[in-house]
């Protein structure tokens, strides 16, 4: 009867034994606005923002039990064109390891068109310049790059936002709008965590100008969620949404108004060995190739 029981024991004591997982990750905050375009004084488009900081590791191992708070950044929102304003940087997002807290830093707003304060700003990836020689915002090493500076004449183009993969690109202008560009969005980078092949953290165009008689073209957004600068009226593209991307720069017009865009949320991927016990936030669950993965679009947590 006691060796029985101490079979049964023993068994059940083997049953309770904690398996500790490993996974890796990747980390996104949000994007950065773009700039304003400029309706009176200054002749040149908005900035566009930078993408969001983007970090990635693997191998990361913690025991069973281990909760994981999960913050996931918001986009910074674009500036208005009837007020002539800069946009609003990316927010952070956030991951709480038990060794470590990563945090990934929001992309930088872009600079405003016309007279004022109009570099870019500094961020995870630094947003596009939006007037007359000022410089774009600096990128977080390791994190993104550094934004586009506008052309330095009086009728120059904006530059673009920085991206993960690369920096923004200047503006191009010369005296009476002579091959006046908006700088192009820094490209993201492709990541297959999630075996989805998406890219993240891109930057927004530059705006372009839109005058009687002249033609000034917006920048591209960066490879290939970063949004596009706008040329005319209206309001630039926004960044992708979960892709951590920049918004583009609003262009300077005639008559009427031309905002920014607004920068795209951040997103968080995890990709273990092993299923969690418990989420909160609702991510997406998948499961490739015997990985479990959780991705995040909202803040939330998980414990394993």
């Amino acid at each position: 009867m006691s060796k029985i029981f101490s079979i049964v024991q023993q068994a059940a004591s083997t049953a309770s034994i904690s398996v500790a997982v490993t996974f890796d990750y990747m980390v996104v905050a949000g994007g950065g606005g773009g700039g304003s375009g400029s309706s009176t004084g200054g002749y040149t488009g908005g900035g566009g923002g930078g993408g969001g900081g983007l970090l990635t590791q693997s191998g990361i191992t913690v025991p069973a039990g281990t909760n994981i708070p999960i913050i996931i950044g918001a986009g910074g929102s674009g500036g208005i064109g009837i007020s002539n304003t800069n946009g609003n940087n990316g927010t952070n997002s956030v991951m709480t390891l038990p060794s470590a807290t990563i945090t990934t830093i929001g992309g930088g707003a872009g600079g405003r068109g016309g007279y004022g304060v109009n570099e870019g700003q500094p961020g995870g990836s630094g947003g596009g310049s939006g007037y007359l020689s000022t410089v774009g915002g600096a990128g977080t090493s390791g994190q993104g790059s550094d934004g586009g500076d506008a052309a330095g004449q009086l009728y120059a183009g904006s530059g673009g936002g920085g991206g993960k993969g690369s920096a923004g690109s200047n503006g191009i202008g010369s005296a009476e709008y002579t091959g006046y560009r908006g700088g192009a969005g820094g490209n993201g980078v492709i990541n297959n965590l999630n075996f989805a092949n998406h890219y993240y953290a891109a930057g927004g165009g530059g705006g372009g100008l839109f005058y009687t008689g002249y033609t000034g073209y917006a920048g591209a957004g960066g490879l290939n969620t970063g949004g596009a600068g706008i040329y005319g009226s209206g309001t630039a593209g926004a960044g992708g949404t979960n892709r951590g991307s920049g918004g583009g720069g609003g262009s300077r017009v005639q008559s009427g108004t031309s905002s920014g865009g607004s920068g795209g949320s951040g997103i968080v991927v995890i990709r273990a060995n092993g299923v969690a016990s418990s989420t909160t936030g609702s991510p997406v669950y998948s499961q490739s190739s015997g990985y479990h993965i959780y991705t995040f679009n909202g803040s939330g947590s998980v414990t394993f």
